[in-house]
């Protein structure tokens, strides 16, 4: 769980615990101690199949080597080869063919079919079809259909081969017979090795390959011309299909790798970099300094006149640990603050700051000082800490009436990114755990820039950050609905993927939009829906029965609807109380009659659909005519 928000907060720390305190938020789910196991399981079967590639290869090499060059017009592409049985082409690059020893014996009809069928090859671009068949039958190793492709591409080139030799030839029965010969000679030794080429005769096919050179003499076969096309588009669905497997969000990978970067891009996923450092959130919450007592006055590490207060107090890092503060409001000047950030337990002259205004865009506009404190969680070193000097109104409270002061503090720290979506680099947060030195994409305060103006609004309610309970929240950025399916704080990678416009449910609370139609249900547990109030103007009331500032409004809504129902007006009440008898009694105790939607069938409806995270002013929808 995180860190537990100051019940003073100026802004909430979590809608499922700052807004209503009885309840809690679910633990977060238990996180692998690495998650590089799937990973590791991939590269196995990459490496195992390139080692069977590389021993082929290896052995071509061998053969090429023994091989002798046969002279001739054909002088350095025809080579003769005792450790062959059957024609072969070979060499993505240079390719050769390889004739066996006894092809002197072979007629003079025979030679021609067999340099016609291997040339055709060359000729063709088969080779290098069949190179970047083995390549993506290495990367994509865990698909059988990666793997049939493959081997398809490689009948389908032998066929149209055949069909060269047999448009040349009237006697296809004559050439079906060598094929079977040849075929009979691969069987008797036992198959040919795995080497990286084109065979002319192999034990599969063979009845395949006969139908089609019958059906090539009589004009019936459609060769294959462009096998590079036929590798392209077959292999799109395969690597489609293999992107449709579905590993987890807490088990993807996210190493930046070439393979897992082809997968994601067909998965409609993108590798984003994180931030090398931690940044401190823009919300506040109030922090109290009490008066610091004579010895702690004098441990300060300055000049202090008698006029001069000091007050001190501490702010958390996480469950267990805290660092020291110190505030000092001189008689003249502004007050400055001590932090013990190297966390040594006394104050250094050198850790004296002062606040200054703040840079960039933000939430607050008070003056305010970044700590950077010495204090390793996760992979980070530093662990940032903004302290805010708000106007005296807050600065000078004193409900307890002890004399003390108020500073304004940043709950939450997150780890911040950037990933390219729609061809435009989109800004990214995810609430830090300092608990557990870790940042997860589906739980804690997440962020995107949906606007792109580079800033992530935090405020409450915002369309560019909410509250992840353990979910995957999708954002609209660029045209695209994107949610973070993985987080690698030790890689410094984010993987985020893209979904069908039908998965994001989320209703934008955005000024000038018209809030579209979703289902409800009534607090009398009957079905409606929203276009019920169409051409009206209706006022969504987001409220609970714990939430006194909300229940001390319903009188007055209660009046208003009253009043200008006649006029078009509804009000909408939309209760989060799983529990329908307090909602009931405070809307009896109010006297409200409006309609309200039930949270006991539609929480849902308020945390996870419209994403609120405070109860602040009510939002009017209007909804004009059709």
């Amino acid at each position: 769980k995180l860190p537990v928000a100051d019940p003073c907060a100026l802004a909430p720390a979590d809608p499922a615990a700052a807004l209503n305190p009885s309840r809690q938020p679910a633990q977060p789910r238990p996180r692998p101690e690495s998650r590089t196991a799937w990973f590791a399981l991939y590269l196995a079967g990459v490496m195992a199949v390139g080692a069977r590639q590389l021993s082929g290869r290896l052995l071509l090499l061998r053969l090429l080597g023994r091989a002798r060059p046969l002279a001739g017009p054909l002088a350095g592409r025809l080579y003769e080869s005792a450790d062959v049985v059957v024609p072969v082409t070979a060499g993505c690059f240079s390719p050769k063919v390889v004739l066996p020893a006894g092809w002197r014996e072979w007629p003079a009809a025979t030679r021609r079919a067999v340099l016609r069928h291997e040339f055709a090859h060359i000729r063709r671009g088969d080779l290098r079809a069949a190179a970047w068949a083995a390549c993506a039958r290495a990367l994509l190793w865990f698909h059988p259909l990666a793997w049939w492709l493959s081997r398809r591409i490689t009948v389908l080139a032998e066929m149209a081969c055949d069909a060269s030799v047999v448009e040349r030839s009237s006697r296809p029965g004559d050439y079906c017979r060598l094929l079977l010969e040849f075929t009979g000679q691969v069987a008797r030794a036992g198959n040919r090795a795995t080497l990286p080429g084109l065979a002319m005769a192999e034990a599969g096919g063979l009845d395949l390959r006969v139908e089609r050179v019958f059906q090539a003499s009589r004009g019936g076969l459609r060769k294959l011309r462009h096998p590079g096309l036929v590798l392209a588009f077959g292999m799109a669905p395969a690597l489609c299909l293999a992107a449709a497997v579905d590993f987890g969000p807490s088990a993807i990978p996210v190493r930046r790798t070439i393979p897992w970067r082809i997968l994601m891009f067909f998965q409609g996923q993108h590798v984003g970099q994180l931030a090398p450092d931690l940044v401190p959130g823009e919300t506040a919450q109030t922090l109290r300094m009490l008066p610091a007592a004579d010895a702690e006055r004098a441990a300060l590490p300055v000049r202090l006149s008698a006029q001069d207060r000091v007050f001190s107090g501490s702010d958390y890092l996480n469950k267990s640990q805290s660092i020291k503060l110190a505030l000092v409001e001189p008689a003249v000047g502004d007050p400055y603050v001590f932090a013990d950030i190297n966390r040594n337990g006394a104050f250094d002259p050198a850790e004296r700051f002062t606040f200054a205004p703040p840079r960039g865009r933000t939430i607050l506009k008070y003056p305010e000082v970044i700590l950077k404190v010495e204090y390793r969680t996760g992979p980070y070193a530093v662990f940032p800490v903004r302290l805010l000097l708000p106007e005296d109104r807050i600065y000078r409270m004193d409900p307890k009436g002890d004399g003390g002061r108020y500073l304004l503090r940043s709950p939450f720290v997150f780890v911040h990114g950037t990933v390219e979506i729609g061809g435009a680099p989109v800004a990214a947060m995810f609430t830090f755990d300092a608990n557990k030195g870790d940042a997860y994409p589906d739980y804690g305060w997440l962020g995107m820039d949906t606007n792109g103006d580079g800033w992530i609004d935090q405020r409450a309610n915002s369309e560019e950050s909410t509250f992840a309970n353990d979910e995957a929240v999708i954002f609209h950025v660029n045209g695209r609905d994107v949610s973070t399916v993985s987080l690698d704080l030790k890689a410094g990678t984010f993987v985020v993927r893209e979904h069908p416009s039908g998965d994001n449910q989320r209703i934008l609370l955005r000024v000038g939009d018209i809030v579209g139609d979703f289902p409800f249900t009534g607090l009398d547990g009957k079905p409606h829906r929203f276009s019920e109030f169409q051409g009206r103007y209706v006022l969504l009331d987001f409220w609970g029965s714990w939430c006194g500032p909300c229940r001390r409004e319903l009188p007055d809504l209660e009046k208003a609807y009253q009043q200008f129902r006649g006029r078009g007006l509804a009000i909408l009440g939309m209760d989060d109380d799983t529990d329908t008898a307090k909602a009931r009694q405070a809307l009896t105790e109010a006297g409200a009659t409006f309609p309200q939607s039930s949270g006991e069938a539609g929480n849902a409806l308020v945390y996870k659909r419209f994403r609120i995270s405070a109860f602040q002013p009510k939002c009017c929808s209007v909804r004009m005519g059709g």
